[in-house]
C-alpha cells in the first residue's frame, strides 16, 4: 500500500496536463535535481522519481516554485518488479551509488545503511503519468526494470540509461556487458549513441579526433592559452558546443544533454556494438582499473511510429537472424563532405550503419 504522500502524488496525475508545457520528460533517479533543472529550464514539465527519501525532500525545498506550478512532479519511490516495500541502500560517502543492491552501495568500501521504501514497477509510473518524450534512467543497477516494461506502444521517443552498472569486483562477459543495448534494441529502438558520463561526448571507435580536440581545449583552458586563441578555441571545444547548443552549462555528475542536444552522430545496432565492446576492451586492458569504473550511457531513439509490442519483438528476431543491416533505416540527409567534429548533425540526418 502506498504512503498518504505517494497516493497524493499519483492522485495528481488527474490534473497533470503536460500540454502546458514544451512536453514531458521523467527524470528517474533524480538525485540532486541537477537534470531535472535542465529540463524545467527547456520549458517541459518533469515526473522526477527519487528512492532517497532525504534527497526527495531537498528537491521539493528546491524545486518548490516548479511544483506548485504544476511543472513538477516528485515521486519518493524506487523502481523494482513489483509494487510494494523493499529494502534500499543508502551510501553515506557517496550518494550517487544508493541502490537497491548492496554490492553498489559499498563499492569502495563505502558505508551505508538500509531504509525501507515504497516501490512502482516503471510501466504504473507510464500508465499513471502518460509516456514522455524523453526518459532519462540512472538508478544504479535497476535501470533494466525501466527498459523491460516498455511495451504496448508505450515507448518514449528518447531515452537513456546506463551502459552497466556493477559492483566492486564484480565482472561481465561481452555478451553480459552489452545487454542494456539489447535490451533497447529489443523494445524497439534503432539508433543509439554511446555517450561518456564524465564530459557528455558521444564517443566512436577508433577516435580519430582525439588530438584535435585535446589541441583546442588546450588552447581553450591550458596551456596553450593565447590572447585572441582562447575565446575561440573555447567556442570550437566541445564544452563550448554543447552549451551553445543546450543554452546550460551542465554540472558535473549530471546526465547532460539528450536528443538533438547531443554532439555526434546515430548508429545502427551493429555498429554501437561493435564500439562498445571495442572501448570497453581497451579501458579493461589497463591494469589496475575498477570493475565498476566504466562509465558510459546509452542514448537511443527510433524512427516512424512509436514500436508496438508487435513490432518490438520482430525487430528483435531480426536482429537476432543476423539480418538486422538489412533491415530498411529512416532516411535522412547525407551532409556534403566528410565528417568533422566540429559540425554535428542532428538525430535522422545522419545515420552510420
Amino acid at each position: 500500500m502506498l504512503t498518504q504522500r505517494e497516493s497524493t502524488e499519483a492522485a495528481s496525475a488527474a490534473w497533470w496536463s503536460p500540454t502546458k508545457y514544451r512536453g514531458l520528460i521523467f527524470d528517474v533517479g533524480m538525485h540532486d535535481g541537477s537534470d531535472t533543472a535542465f529540463y524545467l529550464h527547456q520549458g517541459y514539465a518533469v515526473v522526477a522519481v527519487e528512492a532517497d527519501p532525504t534527497l526527495a525532500d531537498l528537491g521539493r525545498e528546491r524545486f518548490s516554485r516548479e511544483i506548485e506550478a504544476g511543472q513538477l512532479a516528485i515521486l519518493n519511490v524506487g523502481i523494482a518488479a513489483q509494487a510494494a516495500m523493499a529494502t534500499f541502500w543508502i551510501c553515506e560517502d557517496n550518494s550517487v551509488w544508493n541502490s537497491f543492491d548492496k554490492g553498489i552501495a559499498t563499492r569502495n568500501g563505502s558505508r551505508c545503511h538500509p531504509v525501507q521504501i515504497e516501490t512502482w514497477r516503471f510501466g504504473d509510473v507510464l500508465k499513471t503519468f502518460g509516456v514522455p518524450d524523453y526518459a532519462k534512467i540512472d538508478i544504479e543497477g535497476h535501470d533494466s526494470m525501466c527498459v523491460r516494461d516498455l511495451d504496448g506502444g508505450m515507448v518514449p521517443r528518447f531515452i537513456s540509461v546506463e551502459s552497466e552498472c556493477v559492483a566492486d569486483g564484480e565482472t561481465l562477459t561481452p555478451s553480459e556487458a552489452v545487454a542494456m543495448l539489447d535490451l533497447l534494441r529489443d523494445a524497439g529502438y534503432t539508433r543509439f549513441k554511446l555517450v561518456a558520463q564524465d564530459d557528455f561526448r558521444t564517443v566512436s571507435y577508433p577516435d580519430r579526433w582525439r588530438s584535435l580536440r585535446r589541441l583546442v581545449d588546450s588552447a581553450a583552458f591550458g596551456k596553450l592559452r593565447l590572447p585572441g586563441v582562447s575565446a575561440l578555441a573555447g567556442r570550437l571545444s566541445h564544452q563550448g558546443r554543447l552549451r551553445a547548443r543546450n543554452g546550460f552549462a551542465f554540472a558535473c555528475g549530471s546526465t547532460g544533454p539528450w536528443g538533438a542536444g547531443l554532439l555526434g552522430r546515430w548508429s545502427g545496432y551493429e555498429t554501437a556494438r561493435a564500439t562498445y565492446l571495442a572501448l570497453r576492451n581497451k579501458y579493461f586492458d589497463q591494469p589496475g582499473v575498477k570493475t565498476y569504473s566504466f562509465w558510459f550511457d546509452w542514448h537511443a531513439t527510433y524512427g516512424g511510429d512509436a514500436p508496438t509490442a508487435n513490432t518490438s519483438s520482430t525487430i528483435a528476431r531480426t536482429v537476432r537472424s543476423g539480418l538486422c543491416d538489412r533491415r530498411p533505416q529512416p532516411p535522412g540527409q547525407r551532409p556534403k563532405g566528410k565528417y568533422s567534429p566540429f559540425f554535428e548533425h542532428l538525430p535522422g540526418e545522419e545515420l552510420k550503419k
